[in-house]
């Protein structure tokens, strides 16, 4: 429940309520009130009331009576509309970047001990953006996608923390985030892994960076159906620059070498996963491109705004005790 309405009225009715209180106040003032005594009769006034001084009297509190039930009215008028919760509306475009950022993550057995490591690592990468698109893949023998292409960052780190501590927990020998990705025949199809997160991006057709940030040990157990070269071929035709993250950097020489060369033919970076720069540079290299701001769809924001009736609560009132002091006077 929204407190801001009990407060609201509670702050009109001791307004009007002071008012009031006020006005019986300095209508006791007057002593034929205060002490019950009964009305003199006066015989012949007609000369007394059309007196100058009379008439002027009679005017001036005519006005102020006539002001004290005008300002009365206006003050409750202003107390039900801040009852009533005013709000304003604004229609705004939030600011996004042309740059889409696609997760691929190798979840086959050679990559258990480091798959939250490699996580972890995401986390801190989705930090350091502010408007870029963001979404994750995950790969064994098959594909399978975690979360599309989004710039909902809170769905993001939930997304992944809950898949961290999925790959963490040591009574699950089979994380929920692995199912999907043991259709197909063999393990760790790296080819067929990096060709399915590219494959991921949308709007093909659209002016955008995309880029995208590939973990593996290239350790592939069967045959894919793409080459890794013929991904990579295929990432740089669609302008996809392809960012690797080795777990096992140095440990199959080979091995490592063709990642690199597949990494760095799309015009990305290839990068040991424990490499102390890796995360900065990534970001720094990710960032750098397209860095044209875009504008998203029009959203209407509805905020609550009592100040000005606040204000013209708080004169009605302050002008309805003013007149009813000045007259009793």
């Amino acid at each position: 429940m929204d407190l801001a309405s009990p407060w609201l009225l509670l702050i009109t009715l001791v307004i009007l309520g002071a008012s009031i209180t006020v006005g019986i106040l300095l209508g006791r003032h007057d002593p034929a009130v205060r002490t019950g005594a009964d009305p003199i009769a006066v015989s012949r006034t007609d000369r007394l009331r059309s007196l100058p001084r009379f008439t002027s009297v009679v005017r001036t509190r005519t006005r102020l009576l006539a002001g004290i039930l005008v300002l009365g009215f206006v003050a409750i008028v202003f107390g039900g509309i801040l009852v009533a919760r005013p709000t304003t509306e604004s229609v705004t475009r939030p600011l996004s970047h042309n740059r889409d950022i696609m997760l691929c993550l190798d979840v086959s057995g050679s990559m258990t001990d480091v798959d939250a490591e490699v996580i972890e690592t995401f986390l801190e990468l989705s930090k350091g953006f502010d408007g870029e698109r963001i979404g994750l893949t995950i790969f064994n023998s098959s594909a399978a996608q975690v979360f599309p292409l989004t710039d909902d960052y809170q769905l993001v780190r939930e997304q992944l923390t809950a898949m961290k501590k999925s790959l963490t927990d040591d009574t699950n020998f089979s994380p929920d985030y692995w199912k999907g990705t043991l259709n197909g025949t063999g393990a760790s199809l790296i080819g067929d892994g990096l060709a399915a997160c590219a494959l991921r991006f949308d709007h093909i057709e659209t002016d955008r960076s995309r880029s995208l940030i590939f973990a593996t040990d290239n350790e592939e157990y069967g045959a894919s159906i793409v080459s890794l070269q013929e991904a990579a071929g295929y990432a740089t035709q669609k302008q996809i620059r392809v960012f690797t993250l080795n777990p096992v950097d140095g440990n199959d020489a080979g091995n490592t070498e063709t990642l690199r060369a597949a990494t760095e033919s799309t015009g990305g970076a290839y990068y040991p996963l424990r490499a102390t720069t890796a995360v900065s540079d990534i970001i720094a290299q990710v960032q750098s491109s397209q860095a044209r701001a875009l504008r998203g769809e029009p959203r209407v924001i509805r905020a609550d705004d009592p100040a000005p009736w606040s204000v013209a609560l708080l004169l009605a009132g302050g002008g309805f005790v003013v007149l009813v002091w000045r007259f009793r006077l």
